[in-house]
């Protein structure tokens, strides 16, 4: 817990809970301030100071529905939302009727889980899901659990569309941004460095496959030859031309002795000189 949240926690905590009548009494202050089109300034100070005591003395209520939804947080601190649920509360407190006999912390419980829950759909994700996309998302993440541990398989597409009720094309738009987005620079969970050096580009292909497919296994393998050896070394194990699959960087460290910084220097020089000598042969060939 941030000291920012504690030291919030501990004023709140100063603030007693109102009873019935006192909720009664600073209710029609309220209204009286806002329904009276011209109100004096008496009528003013006694409004608001009212609200405000609404407000304070209901702030461990905004807590508690926020720590509800502090599992669904990814970007979002808990005390953004509770702000948020703050302001939830204050325009509960201006709607609130005390001539209908509710209780204040009933009718004002919407209003912050109303707030808590748009802000979450709003600034919470990068790629902003349309409404009702979030809570599709967080109903099939318990659901799922229970399906596989029934079932023993993961749920199909069309499964999840029918249990949320939507349909297939809009179920597989919301599955597909169900992670959001993740910095290239986030660490792998084995440790084996970040997620950057694990995904292809796309629009670019390989260069060992491509020089391979131009000028043939033999060409690339005597290319290979005239790299020094820890720079084949580096690009066999790299791109698993000498292993049955390829490994890291950081695993080719350890096997050599080295940080990972130095093979990643050692791969893009080798790749560099490949780049070379491939533009050479290629100008040869076309001769």
């Amino acid at each position: 817990m941030s000291s920012v949240l504690s030291e919030y926690l501990k004023s709140i905590g100063r603030y007693p809970l109102l009873n019935k009548h006192q909720e009664i009494i600073l209710g029609r202050r309220v209204q009286a301030w806002l329904n009276d089109p011209d109100p004096s300034p008496a009528v003013v100070r006694s409004g608001k100071r009212a609200q405000d005591k609404m407000v304070k003395c209901n702030l461990r209520l905004v807590v508690s529905v926020a720590k509800r939804y502090s599992n669904r947080l990814r970007r979002t601190e808990l005390i953004d939302i509770i702000q948020e649920g703050t302001i939830g509360l204050t325009r509960g407190v201006q709607k609130f009727d005390p001539e209908r006999g509710y209780a204040l912390s009933t009718y004002v419980y919407w209003w912050i889980r109303q707030a808590i829950t748009r802000y979450i759909q709003t600034n919470d994700r990068l790629i902003k899901l349309p409404n009702g996309g979030s809570d599709a998302v967080v109903k099939l993440r318990e659901w799922a659990l229970v399906f596989v541990e029934k079932h023993g398989r993961p749920p199909s597409v069309e499964e999840c569309a029918a249990f949320c009720k939507l349909s297939v094309p809009r179920m597989q738009d919301f599955l597909v941004h169900t992670n959001d987005c993740r910095s290239l620079d986030h660490a792998q969970p084995s440790g084996d460095g970040c997620l950057l050096d694990v995904v292809a580009d796309p629009n670019n292909e390989d260069m060992l496959d491509r020089l391979a497919f131009d000028l043939g296994a033999e060409f690339l393998s005597d290319m290979l030859h005239t790299l020094s050896e820890p720079e084949k070394f580096v690009v066999e194990h790299y791109y698993g031309i000498a292993t049955k699959e390829p490994i890291t960087l950081h695993a080719i460290g350890q096997i050599r002795g080295i940080s990972r910084e130095r093979v990643r220097q050692i791969h893009n020089r080798a790749i560099v000189k490949l780049r070379i000598q491939s533009l050479g042969v290629r100008s040869r060939v076309a001769a």
